[in-house]
């Protein structure tokens, strides 16, 4: 498996595909399926320096087909979509977005993709786009997959709900890889396999069902003594469900909308992702405790 994950997750400059970033199989095939809807949002949401416009532009490479009228907007252009009717906010980019957002929306586009879904005037308008006939693909910054959520909800001034054009949320981080030349074996400490045994609740599984062997790296001239070479994305795909739809309807609190989706086995926390690679020598579960520190199920 680590031979086949790049070494570092790619730079929007970089014209890299959905299949370049790490994604793994099963969470690529979600992707795609929202990616194939004919409207609705999609959003690729994370922390700050979490990789979600290289996720955004690579959506947005997927979906730029002479077929496909694809409209970007964007805050600087970056990388080749061939198809694609591009359109760049300048400085006045938050007087800009709402007029441009009009102009994609009449031009009747079959896709648009914002590089930020943020702005009282920027929202309601990609809301009612992705509520008729366009699929509406953004960039968002938020903590996780229910803090995305919660954000577009808060902020909808429109009369009608958001379950109507929620189809899939994106939320991932950035991982220090571990560097080939000088990982080794290392058995976990006993602090990461209680960590290990709270990632397994959540799932209604037991410990023993998680991975038990990691790795970990000293440092060599390969990666000048850092044991680290780049970084890899691990991400958590909360994809549309009726039984998630609905529970939100019901007034599901944002803070438990992720377990209930957990214990539904409507998706899996971010941790597993990064577990799977973990075990496959990839990154080490030191950094990916590191990463997950602040959320919010741990």
């Amino acid at each position: 498996m680590t031979d086949k994950l790049p070494f570092e997750t790619p730079d929007p400059e970089s014209n890299a595909r959905l299949e370049d970033c790490s994604f793994r199989e099963r969470d690529l095939r979600r992707l795609r399926l929202a990616l194939m809807k004919v409207n609705g949002l999609v959003l690729c949401s994370g922390p700050a320096d979490s990789g979600k416009r290289t996720t955004l532009y690579a959506c947005a490479r997927h979906l730029d087909e002479p077929q496909r009228k694809l409209v970007t907007l964007e805050r600087q252009l970056r990388g080749e979509l061939p198809t694609a009717t591009r359109l760049e906010l300048g400085e006045e980019a938050a007087l800009q977005a709402p007029l441009l957002m009009q102009s994609a929306m009449r031009a009747a586009a079959d896709v648009i993709v914002l590089e930020d879904l943020v702005g009282e005037l920027v929202l309601p308008l990609a809301l009612r786009a992705a509520l008729t006939s366009q699929l509406v693909v953004a960039r968002l910054a938020a903590a996780d997959t229910a803090a995305a959520f919660e954000y577009v909800m808060v902020h909808n001034p429109l009369p009608f709900h958001v379950t109507d054009v929620f189809r899939l949320v994106v939320s991932q981080r950035l991982v220090p890889r571990l560097c080939p030349s000088c990982r080794h074996l290392q058995e976990p400490t006993a602090e990461e396999l209680e960590w290990l045994a709270a990632v397994a609740s959540l799932h209604k599984l037991q410990p023993e069902q998680l991975p038990t062997r990691f790795y970990a790296a000293d440092g060599c001239d390969s990666c000048e003594q850092n044991g680290r070479l780049g970084r890899l994305l691990i991400a958590e795909l909360l994809p549309r469900s009726d039984r998630l739809m609905n529970a939100v309807r019901e007034q599901l609190p944002f803070a438990n909308l992720r377990r209930f989706a957990f214990a539904e086995g409507l998706t899996e926390h971010i941790a597993i992702d990064g577990i799977e690679k973990a075990a496959a020598g990839a990154i080490s579960l030191s950094d990916l405790r590191a990463a997950l520190r602040d959320d919010p199920c741990l």
